[in-house]
């Protein structure tokens, strides 16, 4: 079961949330990920070596960004609706380094 750290940023229309889960696993997801603030911050996070999801709207933005690293995972979503988010924690179970 996937476990929300409380460690929150948000910067302009970008939010970063950390997720962890007991098996040591983690990774950043970052809305708003495939271009501009949240695209840069996706990638300095991979130049550090941390796994990263973005999250966006826009899939073929989403899918040349994620295309950079094997780091970075993308999920198409709108985190405004329940459904949006929905889909992210459904992706969020999928991430390798994340499986328990």
């Amino acid at each position: 079961m996937l476990q929300f750290c409380l460690f929150v940023i948000i910067l302009t229309l970008v939010i970063i949330v950390y997720v962890k889960i007991s098996n040591g696993g983690d990774v950043f997801v970052i809305t708003g990920g495939g271009s501009g603030v949240g695209r840069a911050l996706a990638l300095e996070l991979v130049k550090r070596g941390k796994t990263v999801m973005i999250v966006g709207r826009r899939q073929a933005i989403l899918a040349e960004t994620a295309a950079i690293s094997p780091l970075i995972t993308y999920c198409c979503a709108d985190v405004s609706t329940t459904v949006g988010r929905q889909r992210i924690v459904d992706s969020l179970q999928n991430i390798p380094v994340l499986k328990g």
